[in-house]
């Protein structure tokens, strides 16, 4: 277990005012911290910060009780509050000094790109005997029965021009829904991007999405197209898929997968704690 500690400093002292920063720790990492002012034998809660992962745990309650017996003598005052601060609640909380950690939850939603989250003019080439001889969206090649004699091309899915013009699609709304969730601290939601395109679209995909005010890591955006591009063969999308998925499995305790195509579903509903959707059967307009 470890210990819980609290490190105050004065930040400012003005007309019989003083501003204080508490800080509340568990070992040595810091997980919330109060911003208050001590004025006219009154306490004032200027602003309350903790980490998305400790919320809803007691901690901002936690950080109020210890100020107020560090400052018996002032009075706490109950001051203006944000729209958020006016649904904070006081839990009944004790100052032990050790951390015992609670078991969390955790969950994540999954979404592939193309045709689930968003639509673009990338098309998926059929080159037969060194010719194009058909251009596909990403929703007709799922469907498409590649031949012997034929290979793809899709380098249309890695220019950045493509994914900089893209438009919403139907998965959007839930995607948003849930950065707002998170944004607001309501909810703990780890959000995952599971592409088949290749790697060279991973930052214009982060850079679509933050300039969409999605703020979800780079890291998070998982690409699985072919390495090699010389060798223009459909691989196995839904295998890697899995793959992933699988990974991911170890690390959260539910996971939501989204995808446009059946074969990537029909792969990932073999996986335990996987809950998935087809998305040409979702019906969001």
């Amino acid at each position: 277990m470890n210990k819980i500690n609290y490190k105050s400093e004065v930040i400012g002292v003005h007309h019989d005012q003083v501003d204080v920063d508490t800080w509340v720790y568990i070992g040595n990492q810091p997980i919330g911290l109060v911003q208050y002012t001590l004025y006219n034998n009154k306490l004032y809660i200027n602003d309350i910060f903790v980490r998305p992962e400790y919320r809803r745990q007691g901690w901002a309650s936690r950080l109020i009780k210890y100020i107020q017996k560090e400052n018996p003598e002032y009075k706490y005052e109950s001051s203006l509050k944000t729209d958020l601060g006016a649904k904070f609640k006081h839990k009944d909380v004790t100052l032990e000094e050790e951390y015992r950690a609670k078991p969390v939850f955790s969950k994540c939603y999954v979404f592939d790109f193309d045709d689930t989250l968003v639509r673009t003019d990338a098309k998926i080439h059929i080159i037969r005997g060194g010719r194009r001889i058909k251009s596909l969206t990403p929703e007709e090649f799922n469907k498409y029965t590649l031949k012997p004699d034929e290979v793809v091309d899709a380098e249309d899915f890695a220019d950045p021009r493509f994914i900089i013009n893209a438009t919403k699609y139907k998965m959007w709304p839930i995607l948003n829904a849930i950065n707002m969730k998170n944004k607001m601290g309501k909810d703990i939601i780890y959000i995952y991007i599971l592409t088949a395109r290749d790697s060279r679209a991973k930052l214009p995909i982060h850079n679509f999405l933050i300039k969409k005010g999605i703020d979800i890591p780079l890291e998070n955006i998982i690409t699985v197209g072919p390495i090699n591009q010389e060798k223009r063969e459909k691989i196995n999308t839904a295998q890697r898929k899995a793959k992933v998925l699988i990974e991911l499995s170890d690390k959260y305790d539910e996971i939501f997968f989204f995808d446009d195509c059946q074969k990537n579903i029909d792969a990932a509903r073999k996986i335990p704690k996987i809950k998935t959707q087809l998305i040409d059967k979702y019906n969001i307009k």
